[in-house]
This record gives C-alpha cells, structure tokens and sequence, in this order.
C-alpha cells in the first residue's frame, strides 16, 4: 500500500513538473509582457449530437492592470462521429490600442476537428478558417491549426477529476494592408500583403470539476510572433523597420498570459 501510494504522488509530482517547467521559461524573459485573461463559458445541448457555446474573454494589462479588450463569441459545434467535430462560429471583440478606446471587430469562423487516443493519452488536430472585418488590418482571413494533448484516464485527483493539458496554435496571414518591404541595402521593393506564419501560441495548465457539470481551468499561455524564412525570400515579412526613419511596422506581439476560464454544462437532454 505504502508504494502505491508513493507511486501515485511521483506521478502528481511528475505532472506538476511538466506544467511549471514552461511556464517558468516563458515567465522569465522581462521583455516580455504579462497580461491576465479571465473566460467564462456555457455549453448548451441541443440534440445529442448539436450544441451550442457562449464565450466570454476579458484580457487585461498588468503594466498598468487595466482591461484591453473583451470577446464574446457563438459557436455551434456538430459532432459528425466520435472522432469528428464540425464547428461554425461568430465572434465580436471590442479592444483599445495605443490610447485608442472602442475599436469593434467581428469574425467569422469555421473549423474541423479529429480526435484520436494513444494509450492513455487524448491528442487533437484541428484546423479553423477565419474571415475577418476591415476593421482587422493586419489580415483578412486567418488560418489556425492546433495540436491539443491530455490524459482521457484520470490518475490523479479523480474526485474532482484534476486534468493537465496542452495545446500549441500556429497561425497563416493571409491579406490585409500593404507592408513596405525594403532588402538588404535598405532600398523600397515595393508593398506586399504579410501573408505567411507570423504565430505561434502555447498553452498548459490544469482543469478541475470541483461540482457536477462545472470545470474549471488555470492555464499559462506564451505567444510568440516572427518572420519565417520564407516571408523574408518573399518580401512578406512583418516587423519591417523603416531604414530612412527607423520606425517599426506591425512590430511584434510578444506576451505571456495567464489566464482562469469557468464553463458551465446544461444538461437538457437525458443521454
């Protein structure tokens, strides 16, 4: 029984372990800015197989702690099988940037998504396309693919059914305004749209449900915005600098987040 037990909290060591062990790297670096996002969520049945998510996200500064912006979404998910889940969504941001307040964007979105199990183990592939208003500059559509992994067999904690997961997101631009392009004598190429991958976003943390149909999540999340090699060769980099004025265009949108999310499940329906 004793080394049951020990074995047991090695494991709860080992899981605490894999999720500080980012964190911790990604906390470190004080250029980049941390900010606190606060979700709440509720998950509507309506038929076994259709449902329907509300969202909300409020993001926050911490330099000075001040709200930037607030998401709310819509999104009607359709279970096609086991494995497979259909989703079409709308989402409304309103956001203030550079001391400019009320600035109210909308996107559209559908996404496919397949789920698979290896050993104990739940991994996740889905990609979502966006279609963003003219009020979103830096790109009109967006393409986003995600790789989500956590355990589908609770080991620890399984009360309150205590859960780690990750998730990594990488984004392809696509449109939005002209960026001056210069090469490396610092002469005008012209002005290209940055299509290309300019992001990527990692994401771990912990979930519970503390009651029935309540889960509860804490989580980490660390952004990171480049030029690849080939946005570069193709003059579709962001970050451009301006050589005669040194100033920056679309700079890079570096940050860390953490972030609590609470979602809700009715439960309409008997099965």
């Amino acid at each position: 029984m004793l080394q049951i037990e020990i074995k047991k909290k090695m494991k709860s060591l080992l899981y605490i372990m894999i999720l500080i062990l980012p964190i911790s790297i990604f906390g470190q670096n004080e250029a980049t800015p941390l900010k606190v996002w606060y979700q709440m969520g509720l998950s509507i049945p309506v038929q076994s197989k259709f449902h329907i998510h509300l969202n909300q996200t409020d993001g926050y500064g911490t330099s000075p702690y001040e709200n930037k912006f607030r998401q709310t979404s819509l999104n009607l998910a359709f279970n096609l099988d086991k494995r497979m889940k259909l989703s079409f969504g709308y989402l409304f941001q309103n956001s203030s940037r550079d001391e400019i307040s009320n600035i109210n964007k909308q996107r559209f979105f559908v996404s496919m998504r397949l789920r698979s199990k290896w050993n104990v183990l739940r991994i996740s592939n889905s990609l979502k396309i966006e279609k963003h208003d003219q009020l979103e500059y830096r790109y009109d559509y967006r393409l986003v693919y995600s790789f989500s992994i956590n355990p589908h067999v609770n080991l620890i904690a399984r009360k309150i059914n205590l859960t780690p997961f990750f998730n990594a997101s990488a984004y392809y631009n696509i449109g939005g305004n002209k960026i001056s392009q210069y090469d490396s004598d610092g002469v005008k190429i012209g002005k290209f749209t940055a299509d290309g991958f300019h992001r990527v976003r990692l994401k771990t943390g912990m979930s519970i449900t503390p009651v029935n149909k309540v889960k509860i999540s804490i989580y980490g999340l660390y952004q990171r915005e480049f030029n690849t090699t080939w946005d570069i060769k193709n003059h579709r980099s962001i970050n451009v600098v301006n050589p005669k004025t040194g100033n920056i265009t679309r700079s890079f949108q570096n940050y860390f987040v953490i972030g609590t999310s609470v979602k809700f499940y009715l439960t309409f329906l008997k099965n």
